[in-house]
């Protein structure tokens, strides 16, 4: 039996209306899938009701997975689940202008807006973009608790991108963005509904009162140089408007591609899949640094796969149009020596260290003799190195009361590698004043929003809501924290809890 999906965003320009199509499958064994709940049986239901909402969420979040599996291969478990294999999917979890992963979980809200009810789950893009939180996570986990203001934006244009992707594997789609690729779109505008809804409960000169693009011409800027705030239209210092120019860029990768082959839908597809792949691997193997756009693009550009480096100019020009330069081909030339001649052996092929070379990054990085390294395997093009951080402790004291002597972390990575007989340094050394500069614009951005949990209340809290919380939520759930104050090893930390998407009222 056929149900109702709605392929894009109930207020788009297109697609917005309900089609009839056969559900998808139930995830093979093996693979991370879905906790939705109980399912009425499948039927064409109305567009509002809660059954109709069922299906469509979980079909928005199915197409998502399918979509990037398509391109990345099996999806076999979620980043952070205590269910390692299962993420549950609330369709409907309160009232709020909202949307959240917080790794137990995607879930999403209702609103009432006059005579109507907004369901941030009935949109295929605002699921699409939950999914994709969950779906970097399992690329790259560590970028979770960043508080670099870059990499918390990138998180979120992530989360776009992966809407625009999902909305172009749909064939039908796909067939009718041929013609509107040059010109504004209904793949490449976001969230159409919840800004809407923003719009008429918060007003018209709300920041989120008109839908983020992906066909923008914005231009990068240190975060910290941004207004806290701004009417729509107007950059600002929050994750989800500055990741518009992350976003940019990807869409611009796609139509630069497209506008040098065919113009059929088979060639869309390739040149989306082409930034898609780009982009995974890009996501998994740039350095966590805090210019963190710049160094997605060049390793973006690394992974070209076209001959005579097509596509490294491509991903080239379209960073270049929203004011970031890559200068990819100098990503990985060796800068220093540094102690130590090779890497040692590790269990499971895993990179490591010789004691040499890691105290000899530890001093070069102010980090104390025996502060932990972490370290992981990269590629970057056709180059493997290896990226050693340290996690850098920096005091939050000033920028709110209650975040006297509790620190935040900063990640300081190093490339190296063996060149010649000796180790070699394939990058700058972090500056330490940078990151905590970095770091605190970050969270001086949290406290203007009022996005930080904090008290014995909130330390008392589990970071993750567990499936019996929120199955007892009240109707109407305070807006959504990011982030929480925490005792950790007798130290209070700020950490994250969950990326929210929410525009709540107020």
């Amino acid at each position: 039996m056929p149900i109702n999906y709605v392929p894009n965003d109930p207020r788009a320009s297109a697609y917005a209306k309900p089609r009839e199509q056969t559900p998808r499958r139930n995830r093979p064994a093996g693979r991370a899938t879905f906790d939705a709940g109980p399912l009425p049986d499948a039927k064409p239901y109305p567009p509002g009701s809660d059954d109709a909402l069922a299906w469509q969420s979980r079909e928005a979040a199915l197409a998502a997975v399918e979509m990037f599996e398509e391109l990345h291969g099996p999806l076999t478990k979620w980043a952070r689940s205590s269910r390692a294999r299962t993420l549950d999917l609330n369709r409907d979890a309160g009232e709020d202008i909202n949307a959240y992963y917080d790794g137990e979980s995607v879930s999403f809200f209702h609103y009432p807006v006059g005579a109507a009810t907004v369901w941030s789950g009935a949109s295929a893009e605002v699921v699409a973009h939950e999914v994709g939180h969950a779906l970097l996570d399992t690329i790259r986990p560590e970028l979770w608790d960043s508080n670099y203001p870059e990499v918390a934006a990138f998180h979120e244009a992530f989360g776009d991108c992966i809407g625009m992707l999902t909305s172009l594997a749909d064939a039908d789609m796909r067939k009718d963005m041929v013609k509107l690729i040059g010109r504004r779109n209904f793949v490449e505008t976001f969230g159409e509904e919840i800004s809407w809804a923003v719009r008429k409960v918060r007003g018209a000169q709300h920041n989120a009162s008109k839908p983020r693009q992906g066909r923008n011409t914005f231009q990068w800027a240190l975060p910290a140089t941004l207004p806290e705030d701004g009417p729509p239209g107007v950059l600002i210092n929050e994750p989800h408007s500055f990741g518009q120019v992350f976003s940019g860029c990807f869409y611009d990768v796609i139509a630069l591609t497209f506008a040098n082959g065919a113009k059929n839908e088979a060639a869309l597809w390739q040149a989306a899949s082409a930034a898609a792949k780009a982009l995974f691997a890009a996501a998994k193997a740039a350095p966590h640094t805090p210019r963190f756009f710049q160094a997605v693009g060049r390793a973006m550009a690394l992974h070209d796969t076209t001959t005579a480096g097509a596509q490294r100019a491509v991903v080239t020009q379209a960073f270049a149009k929203h004011g970031i330069g890559l200068g990819s081909s100098g990503v990985a030339v060796p800068r220093a020596t540094i102690a130590g001649a090779r890497l040692r052996r590790a269990a499971a092929g895993a990179p490591a260290l010789m004691p040499a070379t890691s105290a000899d990054l530890r001093n070069r990085l102010g980090a104390a003799p025996g502060a932990p390294l972490h370290v992981r395997s990269v590629e970057l093009g056709d180059r493997r190195l290896v990226e050693a951080s340290h996690h850098r402790h920096v005091d939050l004291t000033g920028l709110a009361t209650y975040l006297k002597n509790v620190s935040a972390l900063g990640s300081e990575p190093v490339l190296v590698a063996p060149v010649r007989g000796a180790m070699a340094i394939l990058s700058h050394i972090p500056d330490p004043n940078a990151t905590c500069d970095e770091v605190r614009a970050f969270v001086q951005g949290l406290v203007a929003r009022a996005e930080i949990a904090h008290g014995a209340s909130a330390a008392a809290a589990p970071v993750v809501a567990r499936r019996a919380a929120l199955a007892q939520q009240p109707a109407r759930p305070p807006a959504a924290k990011t982030h929480q104050v925490m005792r950790q090893k007798g130290q209070a930390v700020l950490r994250r809890v969950r990326f929210a998407c929410g525009r709540a009222p107020g």
